[in-house]
């Protein structure tokens, strides 16, 4: 194996969490969970994501950790919180945080743009700890460890990561309704970029920019190229929150996206018009293109209040080529590890070690039941 793969597993491990903290913040306001069991959720979380000793498992020197190692991490780093997750939404909640990052990665126009989209992730990260001091302390931490590594590799290394990532999820492939509301998807879950100015244009480049490390090409020099500075401007859509309403057609903060999405203070019929003025305007102006129809998709429902506000956002379609009913579906399909690579199982057994304490969720009486943070259309 080379070295080019050795910090692949950061780049998933943080885009992947990102994408369920996005999950998880959209759902709770969605839901009307109270502004302080919402702090609660969300800080756990980003404890259980962003904590040292985690991170020191997961940046480990090596080869790239499949999803069938990466799962079971992420899994703990969910039920760290006061939330409760069955199987069947587990496994819905993790082929949207797939499809979302396969959608990064596989429309990144450079090696940059990459660790850009990771930035992103982790500035939102910082929004949603606002109200601890603390944890954007481990954030901080965390973005100082990716420009560490990354940052001094060459931009063909990092693109070689891309690389490794994508062949990673390549056998996954489910259409998500929101990429397909945003045109950022086809019917036959391939791709499409979202019409924005950013584009590092690697491939026309290469020769030129291969050798060079990530931190030789300056922003300040090069404004068409995004920041890779504490509080820098990303310039690029990938990584942020596509959850928010304002989603490509600007660059929307993640404070931006609690104001509109907080169902705490806008009436949810209310909400639903202002999403649909913003989409009918977004398609006039030929910011977005406007999705195919979807003639069926899989559903998660409340276990109570069946008649609740739903939103398409969270809604997780067919695989392609798959049966169209629930019953032929396998909600519950398993990543295979690879029972060979002793390494791997060894480092799951640490991560999860790190996480057993008397405050494990099983023993907890104040559960949130995460099947009514995740219904949809």
């Amino acid at each position: 194996m080379s070295a080019t793969a050795d910090y692949a597993t950061p780049i998933l491990y943080i885009n992947m969490g990102g994408e369920m903290l996005y999950v998880l913040q959209q759902r709770l306001q969605t839901q009307k969970i109270s502004p302080d069991k919402t702090i609660q959720v969300l800080n756990e979380v980003i404890f259980a994501l962003l904590n040292p000793k985690q991170l020191e498992l997961i940046w480990v020197k090596g080869p790239l950790m499949g999803l069938g190692q990466l799962r079971p991490i992420l899994e703990r780093v969910v039920l760290s919180s006061i939330m409760k997750l069955d199987a069947n939404s587990m496994a819905k909640l993790f082929d949207l945080m797939i499809m979302m990052v396969k959608y990064q990665l596989t429309t990144a126009t450079g090696p940059r743009e990459l660790i850009l989209s990771s930035l992103n992730h982790l500035d939102a990260i910082r929004d949603m700890a606002a109200t601890d001091s603390s944890l954007g302390d481990l954030v901080d931490a965390c973005h100082r460890r990716v420009l560490d590594t990354y940052g001094q590799m060459m931009h063909k290394q990092v693109w070689q990561i891309r690389t490794e990532c994508l062949h990673e999820l390549q056998h996954h492939n489910v259409r998500v309704s929101i990429l397909l509301r945003l045109g950022m998807q086809n019917q036959d879950a391939t791709f499409n970029r979202l019409t924005q100015r950013y584009d590092e244009k690697y491939q026309d480049r290469e020769q030129l920019l291969e050798n060079l490390r990530l931190v030789d090409v300056v922003a300040d020099e090069d404004p068409s190229i995004g920041q890779l500075s504490l509080l820098g401007d990303r310039a690029t859509l990938l990584g942020k929150n596509a959850y928010c309403t304002s989603y490509g057609l600007a660059a929307p903060t993640s404070s931006s996206c609690r104001n509109v999405l907080d169902q705490q203070t806008i009436p949810a019929r209310s909400n639903k018009v202002l999403r649909q003025e913003l989409q009918t305007l977004a398609t006039q102006l030929g910011k977005e293109e406007t999705a195919p129809a979807r003639p069926f998709s899989l559903q998660l429902h409340l276990r109570h209040e069946e008649n609740a506000n739903r939103v398409d956002e969270s809604a997780v379609n067919q695989p392609v080529g798959r049966p169209t009913t629930d019953e032929n579906y396998d909600n519950a399909r398993q990543y295979q590890l690879r029972p060979d690579d002793q390494y791997r199982n060894t480092l799951i057994d640490n991560v999860n070690a790190q996480f057993a304490d008397d405050n494990d969720n099983a023993t907890r009486t104040d559960s949130v039941d995460f099947m009514n943070l995740l219904d949809v259309v």
